[in-house]
């Protein structure tokens, strides 16, 4: 039994360790579900959580997309923002950033709609420096 013990103890220590802990994710409202509904038609809402700006980060599954829609406390939509894989940048905003920034690599692409305005979230980097851009559409950089 004394050999046994050991082992009971990792087992135990596996399992709890393997639990999922949900204990940040919240339930949601009627209201953000409509909006979600509305705006994303079809999508099917896979959790919510408060992300670490005190917003409220509803995860989705649309168009094959994960996204995440935050609102503020008090339901009012802010932004809904996805990951853009490199390759399927437009080439317009490849050719911008590559024009703008000469020898950088874009590391990490998002995109963010807005009510008034969407536009690219893009991570470029060159040897150790690292820069967060933001480029419209049509490939102008915002900032």
């Amino acid at each position: 039994m004394k050999k046994l013990f050991p082992i009971f103890l990792l087992a135990i220590f596996a399992f709890v360790a393997c639990d999922d802990d949900n204990s940040d994710r919240i339930s949601v409202n009627d209201d953000l579900k409509a909006f979600i509904e509305q705006k994303y038609p079809a999508a099917s809402i896979l959790y919510a959580e408060y992300d670490d700006n005190g917003l409220v980060e509803v995860n989705i599954r649309h168009d094959d997309l994960r996204k995440e829609v935050h609102f503020t406390g008090d339901n009012k939509w802010v932004f809904t923002s996805w990951d853009v894989l490199v390759r399927n940048v437009p080439d317009v905003i490849k050719v911008a950033v590559e024009s703008e920034y000469p020898g950088f690599i874009i590391d990490d692409v998002d995109f963010i709609e807005r009510e008034n305005e969407n536009y690219y979230e893009i991570e470029i980097e060159k040897g150790g420096v690292d820069m967060l851009l933001f480029v419209s559409p049509s490939g102008e950089i915002i900032r």
